[in-house]
């Protein structure tokens, strides 16, 4: 299971680490996009367009895996 989560926030802060390049070069950027709105709502659709489909495609392939109980020896604390 870690190894899944370690790539999902590989992802994740890659995308969140693309936000303050974008917020630097903002000024120029919403005048390609057509304005500060459309800016913002392509960069969220990329965003969602590349994670959404990742983290599906983990969640498919973590799901095909032979996953193992795993029992604890020892006292229980309440």
């Amino acid at each position: 299971m870690r190894e899944y989560n370690r790539y999902a926030g590989y992802r994740f802060y890659g995308f969140a680490g693309t936000l303050p390049v974008l917020l630097i070069f903002a000024d120029e950027l919403h005048h390609l996009a057509g304005g500060v709105l459309n800016m913002w709502l392509w960069v969220w659709a990329v965003g969602v367009a590349t994670m959404v489909p990742w983290g599906i495609w983990s969640w498919i392939k973590s799901g095909r895996e032979a996953w193992q109980d795993i029992e604890l020896e020892g006292e229980k604390h309440d």
